[in-house]
């Protein structure tokens, strides 16, 4: 069974994703895969290089990850691009670490944005209030609130998201309570794979 972990920017999805990895669950972070698509020396950088400009690449020739999402999330077109470089080399690559998997969770923050959802059998969305999401952002990434801002609107509305999935987890409490709801999902799903 193929099951996407969704959600928009600061909901929360990336802990529930370790949570399920302490539980036993095989997860797949497509950050992570985004991040070896584009490693130093790899075709991708240098497409990203000739698309966006060299001002995008560091010192010691990797992705200033920072400096390209501020250009990326203040044009949509430009996002667009991206995507159209990175998301069939990260398709490449989940299939290949999906291969053999009794079950396997995706996280996957774009799933919807992408079209993506009829790839997998089932979808947990994750989400939590705005306001909240918006001190997430700036918190975690450092950025200011005009830069959360641009971020959390470059995302479909979650309540659309909300509409589509099969499961929808509430991230805006405390913890306990957010766990309470992945376990009854979970015992609704059934079934774990071994992590290894």
């Amino acid at each position: 069974m193929r099951i996407a972990l969704t959600g928009n920017i600061g909901s929360g999805k990336t802990e529930i994703g370790k949570h399920l990895q302490k539980k036993g669950f095989y997860v797949i972070d497509t950050d992570i895969l985004a991040r070896e698509v584009v490693k130093p020396g790899s075709k991708a950088l240098d497409i990203i290089r000739e698309t966006f400009g060299p001002e995008i690449i560091k010192e010691d020739g990797s992705l200033d990850r920072k400096r390209l999402g501020i250009i990326i999330f203040s044009d949509k077109h430009k996002k667009k691009k991206l995507e159209a470089i990175l998301h069939p080399l990260i398709w490449s690559k989940l299939i290949e670490q999906m291969q053999g998997r009794e079950i396997v969770v995706v996280e996957l923050p774009l799933l919807y944005e992408i079209n993506w959802q009829d790839r997998f059998d089932k979808v947990i969305l994750v989400r939590a209030d705005d306001d909240i999401r918006l001190r997430r952002i700036m918190e975690r990434d450092s950025v200011t609130e005009e830069d959360a801002k641009k971020r959390l609107q470059s995302q479909m509305a979650q309540e659309i998201k909300a509409r589509q999935a099969d499961y929808i987890i509430d991230n805006s409490g405390k913890w306990p309570e957010t766990i309470a709801q992945l376990e009854e999902i979970l015992a609704h799903i059934g079934g774990k794979n071994e992590t290894n």
